[in-house]
């Protein structure tokens, strides 16, 4: 199976979670079992997919010997736009906090 086939694969399974809430249908082997995902688990796997295509990029770039840009507040890498600046909304938001004298908590 190609990465592309998984890649699909899985895109599926995620946007299948919105539309089926009440359960999903794993295979395992010749036999199929039901699982009950609930809306918060939607919401986590949601999450999760964010964060591996974030990674994915990251490998990717580094794997393609590309600079590596770093976030301004937490140093991790950035991915994205060449111009973004922060890894996050959050790394924002908390970079501006500080130029502003604000406390982190808000």
């Amino acid at each position: 199976m190609t990465s592309s086939t998984k890649q699909a694969r899985f895109d599926n399974l995620i946007s299948g979670l919105a539309d089926t809430p009440s359960g999903l249908d794993r295979f395992r082997g010749s036999r199929s079992e039901r699982i009950e995902v609930t809306p918060e688990h939607a919401e986590l796997l949601r999450a999760a997919e964010a964060r591996i295509r974030l990674l994915r990029r990251d490998v990717e770039d580094r794997l393609s010997g590309a600079e590596v840009r770093r976030c301004a507040w937490c140093r991790r890498p950035v991915t994205g736009r060449p111009d973004r600046r922060y890894c996050t909304n959050t790394c924002r938001q908390m970079a501006y906090r500080q130029r502003a004298g604000m406390s982190p908590s808000g």
